[in-house]
């Protein structure tokens, strides 16, 4: 069964109970300050189980889209780790809400896996509460009973408090819980230990699937428990885990759920899973955390540093992270991945193809922040380590560590990989105690302490009146004290109030409660699962007395105001932008408003302008308020209603219309525009990739806006001492260009006397002319006198650090013979402005940078000469384990950039005698010294210039490039892997249009093997076409069959692989004779991939045990006898069958993986299928199918009891139609690649294949029609005239057996 049937599957059986199947809500938590997230099927009926909100129906059913990372349910960190945890997760679900309980829910639960699922029941556990003495909960006897109906004695198990006592938080509904286990270990494990020992024992194949919770109690602030006046089932099931068990897996990961984007995973990677360990953890994770990322933003939260944003933030950071550690990831690629979860679950969830441009542009942003991050965090790590080292340590410190976590955002498991790299150590222990420290400074920070609600009388549901009213007469039906920061307030809940609550953007009301004895302020209104809370810094004397309370009207009306405004400027956003704006979030208060929307591009000074010339258009038509409060959904979307991504909206909504602006809307408005006055934009900015932010004010703060730019221009113009304020600024301007020319004439002239003098006095180091100290002048004048230097002295070195107002800055100035070097002066700044504590960059021959720590400052000078000086080396030494016939040995060369190291052979020989290590050089004015030494000078020599000619063309070149430069191997000239890389490429682009995903993979993985045979017998990453010859080719077939130990097939696959790459560079003009020359590929026979006429006869005729096992035997069949594919087939509806005038019936369909249409006449055979299976598939299909793996193992057992000795597998049936139904039968080829969907006939050759039968039927045939055509007894006869014998005559007599 595939996931969507099984979903399906669950929501139609509970559907049949008489239960409503409700919608997911968001995962999103709006109105509930104790959530964040959706984390459990419940939440959206949370309010119904407090008996804050009426129930809508007795019982209800849905899939809930659920986050767990922090909190309670902190999962985050085994993500990835093991095969069942996730961070977003579907949550099967089904609720009670006082109608069944304990019998109904178990008798159903069991029903549905046993006989819907059909899974074992041998296999299953389940767990029941063995009661509380603390709570006074005694053994819950009931569950317990209902189970012993269905399982023996020991497959129920007696659980904990921990285990079976369900609970909401700290407080708030609860009860015991009944949890249903199942045992996916094979037979052996299960014989040597039972499941029943493995239950909640955290064994990754023996997992809990169902939980069935029964809320009968109330956990009150002091612990202890009250009876619920309704008893309550919530019940919540693993939609992954029961995918894993449906379709036969051990992993979470290895299902349709997960398997399509971890396939696309491995192909961007290059990867394959399963390969190795720590990549299989890498794939996991991001393949988990793109839902949960992915459905968040569609849900309406951005990634940022507070809140919800940034656990958002952090589960995103976590997959780059695992991508770029282990998966090779430099670049975004998370974002890459959105379209396929887009294909594969937009059906189900609409938002998210409706939100996928604004979440892949949100993704590639947040990649390519925190890489950059990385990049900066790693540069940071490189300077402590290197401190550690100078120190003579070799461990990091806990503080430094926690630095780089807290401040830079540096994760610590790179921190210590890195390290470790460097022979480092961390201190991992000092690390976890600042960050325990930093957590309970958080926790202190954010401690609030509630206590129980004080119920004065019953309130199932606070009534707001504030939509007509300001006032009102009101009870207190409950309150509580709320202790935080020191500061004690109350909360209160009326039976009526006027107050709005804090939602939907719009800050809660202020005003008073007042009787006859006193007057109390409320300082702010929220909303809190359904109820409408009144805070207060005291409590009434008298809590039961009667109040009328009192809403601010001013602050009400500018509120009102602001929020109306926030509809007219979607609205004008709209005409103006486009309709693609949508609102992502806004915040009105009485002083402002704020409204993010989506829209990829700044918005322009005239687009803003416009906006606010329509707001305010509509602000003096003085458009009514128009307002539905109960209209349908369907009636405001009849309506063009605005509605947004991320709301859970009810069965009725509030419309709220002015003029042609209409939304649905639960806050506060004016009564008609006109009330608004002004509308004036005051910012305009950025919140995320794709997300704007605009930030107004209206009537009287537009008003202020505008006066105090009056004030501003007034002022100017009484300074200036003139009232056409832009033609003396103009004339100021002009006036500063001409003074600002003369100082400059001035301070070039200085530039260049300075010059002349430090010209004749800078000395020469090591080759180039060295200028490096601390100079007072400006930082200006520096640049001038460094370009000014560089026209004339090519190998100027110049580092000069200045010092303004005690921040340090460096400036660095690199001739052209030291550029040519390879060194770069934008690299060299970068490292050493570490250690001024700053940071900067530049050009490879100029570069400047700033600095926090002045004491610091000659450091920074001192290393950046020593990084300069040491940047470009040639080095050569003498290999002496070579030693030749005459004495001599080969020297060897070596090019150092930075980092990059390389090395080479410069086919020149000295004797030892000669040789001086140190030096790298012969010693002595000998003949054969000076001949060595003459032609190492030349090498270098020309090592520098190849460096220099590349150094014109690119930034920064690696040794590598130089070594290939001085070799004549250009950098445009063709390689090996760059060539096989392209090829790939180009494979990819055609992936789901004539090319295969799992080809594509191959290809992948068999350049893998290309590369890691380079580095281990050439010790290179690339090589050029001129080093592929035929001994190439043999020394990497060797390398695949000898240390990699492949198989013969699969090394004749990506022989041909590399051969075809090949073919391409011989096409290219980069080779000229194919390598393959010689060699002979290993092709292993091919087994027949089609069944013979006997072994299909068998499978028709042999009668089968299971019902499920005669499904996959006649769907094989159907495929046999039509040659449609397994995934076109299981797409197959009613819709598809046509009959022709002729009264033969058709399938017209198009293949899935390429589109071309095909066309197929049915025989009798797939007749009669359709007609046995027509109306028990769902949706209108032919057929119910399982999934392709499922199949195949069925097919696996068919063809045992049907006497096939070979393994079947469902492709084969399509081969089978093509040799053994069509081809064999005399169809011509023509036809069956018409009937196959194929575009080239060599597609079809390769499913097409003429049994060895039909070859010797068509034989026959053949000579019977050359029997009457030509005489063989007449030419048998010349034959012996000629030659003679009667004995040779007897025999051309004879006739030859075909």
């Amino acid at each position: 069964m595939e996931s969507n049937e099984i979903r399906q599957a669950f929501l139609d059986f509970f559907r049949s109970k008489g239960h409503e199947i409700v919608p997911s809500a968001p995962m999103v938590v709006k109105g509930d300050p104790t959530l964040m997230f959706t984390n459990a099927g419940m939440n959206q009926f949370k309010d119904i189980f407090l008996g804050n909100a009426p129930r809508k129906y007795p019982r209800a059913a849905d899939t809930q889209k659920c986050l767990r990372v922090s909190g309670k349910h902190n999962d985050l960190e085994e993500v990835g780790h093991d095969t069942y945890h996730h961070t977003m997760f579907e949550m099967l679900g089904n609720w009670s809400y006082g109608d069944y309980f304990k019998r109904e829910a178990i008798e159903w639960a069991w029903e549905l896996l046993t006989e819907v699922y059909k899974l074992p029941a041998e296999r299953m556990y389940a767990t029941v509460f063995e009661g509380s003495e603390e709570d006074g909960v005694p053994f819950d006897s009931e569950a317990y009973d209902v189970w012993a109906r269905f399982l023996p004695a020991d497959h129920i198990i007696r659980g904990n408090k921990h285990d079976n006592f369900w609970e909401m938080g700290e407080t708030g509904p609860c009860g015991p819980c009944s949890e249903i286990h199942f045992d996916l270990r094979d037979e052996a494990e299960i014989a040597a230990c039972p499941g029943r020992e493995m239950v909640n024992t955290g064994h990754p194949q023996v997992i809990e699937i169902w939980n069935l919770v029964f809320m009968q109690f109330n956990r009150k602030a002091n612990g202890t428990l009250e009876p619920l006046p309704a008893k309550n089932v919530d019940t919540g099931m693993g939609f992954e885990r029961l995918c894993m068990i449906m379709q036969g897996k051990k992993s979470n990961y290895d299902t349709d759920v997960f398997q399509p984007t971890i396939g696309r995973l491995a192909a961007l990677s290059g990867k394959s899973y399963g390969a190795d360990a720590r990549c299989d953890v890498a794939m996991r994770v991001v393949a988990d955390h793109l839902r949960a990322i992915a459905f968040s933003i569609a849900d309406g939260q951005l990634p940022s540093n507070v809140k919800a944003g940034y656990v958002i933030r952090r589960i995103l950071r976590r997959a780059v992270r695992y991508g770029y550690t282990y998966l090779g990831f430099t670049e975004p690629f998370i974002c890459k991945l959105v379209a396929g979860l887009v294909a594969q679950m937009g059906d189900q969830f609409p938002e998210l193809r409706a939100q996928q441009t604004l979440i892949e542009r949100v993704i590639e942003e947040e990649e390519s922040s925190f890489l950059r991050t990385l990049a900066t965090g790693i540069t940071l790590l490189d300077g402590v380590i290197a401190e550690v080292k100078k120190q003579g340590g070799s461990k990091i410190s806990g503080h430094d560590a926690f630095v780089l976590y807290d401040t830079y955002g540096f994760p610590i498991d790179l921190t210590e990989l890195i390290a470790r790299e460097q022979d480092v150590e961390v201190d991992l222990s000092a690390f976890e105690t600042e960050l325990q420290a930093q957590k309970e400074r958080s926790r202190n920070a954010a401690a609030v302490a509630t206590d129980d609600w004080q119920e004065l009388f019953p309130l199932a549901q606070s009534e707001f009146v504030g939509y007509d009213t300001l006032t009102a007469p009101v009870r207190i039906a409950r309150y509580r004290r709320v202790s935080a920061k020191n500061r004690t307030t109350y909360q209160l809940v009326f039976d009526r109030t006027p107050f709005y609550g804090n939602s939907g953007g719009q800050i809660g009301d202020v005003g008073f409660i007042e009787n006859a004895d006193e007057k109390i302020d409320v300082v702010a209104t929220d909303k809190e699962n359904g109820l409408i809370i009144h805070i207060v810094d005291k409590l009434p004397e008298n809590p039961a007395a009667d109040f009328t309370a009192v809403v601010d009207p001013a602050k009400r009306q500018a509120a009102a105001n602001n929020h109306t405004a926030t509809h007219l400027l979607d609205a004008a956003l709209r005409k103006v932008l486009g309709t693609h704006v949508e609102q992502k979030g806004s915040f009105v208060t009485p002083d402002y408003l704020r409204f993010d929307f989506s829209h990829f591009r700044k918005v322009t000074p005239a687009e803003l302008r416009e906006v606010e010339r329509l707001v305010n258009r509509e602000i003096r038509a003085n458009h009514p308020l128009v307002e539905r409060r109960d209209a349908t959904l369907a009636e405001a979307q009849a309506e063009g209603a605005i509605m947004l991504f991320g709301e859970k909206y009810g069965d009725r909504v509030r419309m709220v219309r002015f003029g042609d602006s209409v939304e649905l809307c639960g806050g506060t408005h004016t009564c008609a525009t006109g009330t608004i006055g002004f509308f004036k934009i005051v910012s305009e900015s950025a919140v995320s990739a794709g997300v704007r932010r605009i930030e107004a004010v209206t009537g009287e703060g537009a008003e202020k806006v505008l006066y105090a730019a009056e004030d501003t221009l007034q002022n100017v113009a009484e300074f200036l001492n003139n009232t056409q304020v832009v033609q003396a600024i103009k004339k100021i301007v002009e006036s500063n260009d001409a003074l600002s020319k003369e100082v400059e004439a001035m301070r070039q002239e200085q530039v260049r006397e300075w010059a002349d003098r430090l010209v004749k006095s800078l000395p020469e180091q090591n080759g180039v002319i060295l200028m490096a100290k601390q100079s007072e002048r400006m930082p200006a004048f520096i640049k001038d006198l460094a370009y000014n230097l560089r026209a004339r002295v090519h190998n100027l070195v110049m580092v000069v650090g200045t010092c303004q107002e005690g921040k340090p800055s460096l400036t660095i100035m690199l001739g052209d013979d030291v550029v040519a070097k390879g060194v770069n002066a934008g690299k060299v700044i970068r490292e050493a402005a570490r250690e001024m504590n700053g940071g900067g960059g530049g050009q490879p021959f100029f570069a400047t940078a700033g600095g926090k720590n002045p004491d610091k400052l000659q450091a920074a000078i001192d290393k950046a000469v020593e990084l300069i000086m040491d940047e470009l080396k040639v080095t050569f030494y003498l290999k002496k384990n070579e030693e030749r016939a005459d004495g001599t040995m080969p020297i060897l060369g070596r090019i150092r950039i930075g980092k990059s190291m390389v090395q080479f052979s410069t086919k020149v020989y000295a004797i030892p005698e000669l040789w001086n290590v140190k030096s790298g050089r012969a010693v002595g004015k000998s003949k054969p010294a000076t001949a060595v030494n003459r032609e190492l000078d030349r090498i270098s020599v020309d090592i520098r210039s190849a460096c220099k000619d590349l150094l014109a063309k690119k930034e920064s070149v690696s040794a590598m490039e130089v070594k290939n430069a001085f070799q004549g191997i250009s950098s445009e000239q063709e390689t090996l892997i760059s060539l096989y890389e392209k090829c790939n490429d180009s494979f990819y682009k055609k992936v789901g249009i004539s090319r295969k995903m799992a080809t594509y993979k191959q290809y992948c993985v068999a350049l893998n093997h290309l590369k890691d045979f380079l580095r281990l017998r050439y010790n290179v990453r690339d090589l050029p076409f001129q080093s592929v010859n035929p001994a190439f080719v043999s020394a990497y077939d060797l390398y695949l069959r000898t240390d990699l130990k492949i198989g013969r097939s699969t090394i004749t696959r990506m022989m041909g692989y590399l051969h075809r790459v090949l073919k391409s560079a011989i096409n290219g003009g980069h080779l000229r004779q194919d390598p393959f020359v010689g060699y002979t590929f290993d092709y292993v026979p091919i087994v027949p991939k089609f069944l013979s006429e006997k072994e299909l006869k068998r499978m028709i005729a042999t009668p089968l045990p299971k019902s499920n096992l005669n499904l996959v035997r006649d769907v094989f069949l159907f495929s046999a006898f039509t040659g449609i594919s397994f995934s076109d087939l299981r797409n197959l509806t009613e819709g598809n069958l046509a009959q022709a005038e002729d009264g033969t019936w058709w399938i017209h369909s198009a293949r899935q993986k390429t589109g071309t249409p095909f066309h197929v006449p049915l025989l009798e055979l797939p007749l009669e299928l359709i007609e046995k299976y027509r109306g028990i598939a769902k949706n209108g299909r032919l057929f119910p199918m399982y999934s392709c793996s499922k199949t195949n193992i069925y097919l696996k057992r068919i063809a045992e009891a049907c006497g096939i000795r070979r393994r079947v597998t469902f492709h084969q049936a399509r081969h089978t139609y093509a040799s053994v139904v069509t081809l064999s039968q005399g169809v011509p080829l023509d036809t069956v690649r018409e009937l196959m969907g194929h575009r080239d006939w060599r597609a079809t050759r390769i499913y097409a294949h003429l049994t060895h039968d039909k070859v010797s039927e068509d034989m026959g045939r053949l000579q019977k029609r050359l029997d009457d055509k030509f005489d063989y007894n007449s030419l048998a006869e010349d034959a012996t005239s000629q030659t003679a014998t009667s004995k040779t005559k007897a025999g051309h007599n004879k006739r030859m057996k075909p």
